[in-house]
């Protein structure tokens, strides 16, 4: 069947869906509370629709449990490359087609590679939610992958390589970081690809990506916003319902060196004006946690050393001893495997003060916390902090439907959204110091150095000095 003739029949089909009952009886409602409700269709895909009627508009997230992670050696980049391919046109769409339609009713569409997964998604008018179905399911099954095009977009991936990661310094000292935090894990594999793979990857290994991974069992349907779950189900039952799942081997566990030591990296960059440091605690995610509580006692850690003015490094390194300009903490518990505990900081060249000051000075605030736990008035404002961005992510329904994505693409539930709050009123201040105690210990750290080239001569200097790692104990 030509296009001409195809295109007309899709929006007549997309017309009829609500009068398509009959599938209804294939799709089986997994869990379902007052706001949220899951299904499983027959072929094994995953619809969760939450409600939200604040405004008539919907968000249709669509995930695929594939990321940079998930790529072995020589094939870095593979899951970006596709992540592009997929608007580059399908049996009924023509390339660049998915885009223009959305913009025509007022939509707008975005997507995203990550380490655990690729998303898509668009918001439009609820009334063009079975437009934005019809073309989702279309290319989940039915991309085409043209020479021509693909030769187009490698150059647009490579080009985005150079200017979000080699043309800066700091995304440079990342991708290295990256390695050294992660020894035995696919996560030192940088979404970008290494360019020496990107040069190597051909149309033939983004077809069988996309077939390997691209199916209804390894997808997530996320629907938030002015809906009906009964007639998104109907909805999802019709055209999604009906593709075929073929035979998949099951992604691997990620391997993890729980301790493997500590770890330096030092990068002199003459395009670098300000000195950076990154540390990295290898810590265990909701995922793999031993004990319950530890990822949620993690959380507020973090909000004990950067939470505002009155957080630890901010008042301790930024305001008091000077020796930062800028530091950030960050965590996150949502991964098929261990993570990281980050801390970033810049140091405070307008006093002159050095890299190994700065290191010497998170050590010591993390030190702090593990002789002694936070103070309950620091508990309180971290509670406080983390509970007002939770309420502000729910007035966004693209931030509660990524969520919700995250949480099942990582092999989790849906529900632990709804259950942020309670878990971290729940955790002491003994438990976040037993947490500092157990993972801010030298054997989990990797430590790497941004020095701006002028600094080569102090590096050299200060290499054979300890930058404090017997200040973790």
């Amino acid at each position: 069947m030509n296009k001409s003739v195809l295109r007309p029949l899709l929006l007549l089909l997309m017309l009829q869906y609500l009068f398509i009952q009959v599938l209804q009886a294939g799709v089986a409602v997994a869990a379902t509370n007052s706001q949220t409700q899951a299904f499983v269709l027959e072929n094994g895909m995953k619809l969760i629709v939450r409600e939200d009627h604040r405004a008539p508009v919907a968000v249709v997230q669509v995930w695929y449990k594939v990321g940079s992670s998930y790529e072995p050696a020589g094939l870095t980049g593979v899951s970006h490359m596709l992540e592009h391919m997929m608007f580059k046109g399908s049996n009924a769409l023509e390339s660049g087609e998915f885009g223009r339609r959305l913009r025509e009713v007022g939509g707008k569409c975005k997507s995203r590679t990550c380490n655990d997964y690729t998303y898509f998604y668009e918001v439009v008018a609820k009334d063009r939610l079975p437009m934005v179905m019809a073309m989702e399911a279309e290319r989940m099954l039915g991309l085409k992958f043209s020479d021509d095009e693909f030769r187009k977009e490698i150059q647009v991936v490579r080009e985005e390589r150079r200017l979000r990661v080699e043309d800066r310094p700091v995304q440079v000292l990342r991708e290295r970081f990256m390695t050294q935090a992660f020894p035995a894990s696919n996560y030192s594999n940088t979404v970008e690809g290494w360019e020496c793979d990107l040069e190597r990857l051909k149309v033939k290994d983004i077809a069988r990506w996309y077939r390997h991974w691209y199916q209804p069992k390894n997808a997530i349907v996320v629907v938030v916003g002015d809906v009906n779950p009964d007639e998104v189900r109907t909805l999802a039952g019709y055209w999604f319902g009906r593709l075929l799942h073929e035979k998949t081997v099951p992604a691997k566990h990620l391997p993890s060196l729980p301790e493997p030591g500590k770890r330096q990296l030092d990068i002199v960059d003459a395009r670098a004006r300000v000195p950076v440091l990154m540390m990295g605690f290898n810590v265990p995610a909701l995922t793999t946690a031993e004990v319950e509580w530890e990822p949620w006692a993690l959380r507020m850690l973090v909000g004990v050393l950067d939470g505002g003015r009155s957080a630890r490094m901010e008042s301790g390194l930024v305001l008091g001893a000077e020796v930062a300009s800028k530091i950030s903490a960050t965590y996150n518990p949502i991964s098929r495997g261990d993570t990281l505990l980050e801390i970033v900081g810049v140091t405070n060249v307008g006093l002159d003060k050095t890299l190994e000051e700065l290191e010497a000075g998170i050590l010591s605030q993390i030190r702090k916390i593990q002789e002694k736990p936070p103070e309950p008035e620091e508990m309180e404002r971290v509670r406080r902090q983390l509970v007002a961005r939770l309420v502000y992510e729910q007035d966004s329904i693209i931030s509660q439907a990524r969520k919700l994505g995250m949480l099942e693409c990582v092999g989790l539930s849906w529900k632990l959204a709804d259950q942020d709050l309670l878990c971290l009123q729940e955790v002491t201040a003994k438990q976040v110091q037993a947490v500092a105690r157990r993972y801010l210990i030298p054997a989990r750290m990797s430590v790497a150095r941004l020095r701006p080239a002028v600094d080569a001569y102090a590096s050299a200097q200060s290499s054979s000095g300890s930058s404090g790692e017997g200040a973790v104990q």
